[in-house]
């Protein structure tokens, strides 16, 4: 393979060169993106400045044409360039959603509180506009026992609520309160 990599390969295509590699070998942080870019370019002007066209060199076993050579220069170039579009592309086009997004939203909102407003609750042209109302969960035989226990447990440990029982347990607190306040003097003698 190219520069003796035994993994790798360099394969002449009838309409460009192709290189067979290993997945993690082609992979390549952002982070050396910008350096890879300058290596390439400055390794094909190398080879153009000081080697005649037509030149063939062998590397790794086999053997490359000066424009062999550039076009494999050129598409690290070209790619970088390419990725570097897209991704301000994509950039671009995910603000543009955002913000129609964030329109769309405010839209929805004043479209449901003008509909509710013009029309009754549970009407059904509200449905048309994607605003069905919500349907109560019908309570099933077990959430109903469940919900009897718990009113059971909750009065059994507040104990009755009513009219008389209220107005007992203030009297006794206040009571509690003012006996508590007569038995200090206030001095601290």
């Amino acid at each position: 393979g190219l520069l003796g990599k035994s993994d790798c390969a360099i394969v002449a295509h009838p309409t460009r060169l192709v290189r067979v590699a290993e997945p993690e070998e082609t992979e390549m942080g952002d982070a050396n993106e910008a350096e890879i870019r300058k290596e390439a370019e400055e390794l094909d002007a190398g080879w153009q400045k000081n080697f005649p066209a037509g030149t063939q060199a062998p590397l790794g076993g086999q053997t490359l044409t000066l424009q062999q050579i550039h076009q494999l220069c050129q598409a690290v170039v070209d790619k970088s360039t390419a990725k570097a579009a897209a991704q301000a592309a994509v950039k671009a086009a995910t603000a543009d959603y955002d913000a129609a997004v964030a329109l769309f939203r405010l839209l929805r909102t004043q479209t449901k509180d003008y509909l509710h407003a013009i029309w009754p609750k549970g009407d059904p042209r509200l449905a048309q506009f994607g605003l069905p109302e919500k349907q109560r969960a019908v309570p099933t035989a077990a959430t109903k026992a469940a919900a009897v226990e718990k009113r059971a447990a909750t009065r059994e440990a507040v104990g009755p609520t009513g009219k008389k029982e209220r107005a007992a347990k203030a009297a006794a607190a206040l009571a509690g309160a003012a006996k508590a306040g007569s038995g200090s003097t206030g001095s601290g003698k």
